[in-house]
């Protein structure tokens, strides 16, 4: 009896949406590994576990693909400041823990995408640079909003310059998210929400 031939098994094949999705996936996390640099056609390929004519089916090339991950990663920030900046609050005097509490919730949730929000700009590619540099000022924008909420709850004397202040709330946010990326165990966002209401009750007593 002749010996029975081993039959090469192939993936399954999976339609047009998943498997753009799953190189989307491959390219942010090469992104998070290695930065922009290190996504070409042939990486996003080999690490979403395809062939290069596969990856061609989908993006004519890199600058397309890129184009695709920045939506879809910018569309994902954005439902995060909609809920950060949501107006139904029962208590305004929370706006900037309830904030920060949102916003690092998501970090660690979703590290890959959050690290776009503070990847060095100088080191993103032109197109990806200019929207990556619009969601960070809309981040910004949330901040000013919630600002503005909490100082009128507090009743804020007219001097106090709150561009200023919202600037400095901006460094803390990014010092805060950025610690969440780096060590999520040390600094969870219960951690880090706790020391600002801790600060805030501080100059703010009941």
């Amino acid at each position: 009896m002749s010996p029975t031939r081993s039959r090469r098994r192939y993936a399954s094949r999976l339609p047009v949406e998943e498997r753009t999705e799953q190189l989307l996936d491959a390219a942010l996390r090469l992104i998070a590994e290695g930065g922009f640099g290190a996504v070409s056609m042939h990486a996003v390929a080999r690490h979403g576990g395809v062939t290069r004519p596969v990856a061609y089916d989908c993006f004519s090339g890199r600058d397309e693909l890129l184009a695709a991950l920045i939506t879809r990663e910018e569309a994902r920030m954005r439902r995060v400041f909609a809920e950060a900046a949501c107006a139904e609050r029962s208590d305004p005097r929370r706006l900037p823990a309830d904030t920060l509490a949102t916003l690092l919730g998501a970090v660690r949730d979703a590290p890959d995408t959050w690290r776009l929000l503070w990847v060095p700009l100088d080191t993103v590619p032109e197109g990806p640079r200019e929207r990556l540099a619009s969601t960070r000022a809309e981040l910004t924008t949330v901040i000013r909003t919630g600002f503005d909420a909490y100082a009128a709850a507090h009743g804020f004397p007219p001097e106090v310059d709150s561009e200023v202040a919202v600037h400095l709330l901006r460094a803390m946010v990014d010092m805060a998210g950025q610690r969440v990326l780096l060590d999520p165990v040390r600094y969870p966002p219960e951690r880090m929400t706790a020391a600002l209401d801790s600060v805030l009750d501080v100059f703010n007593p009941p």
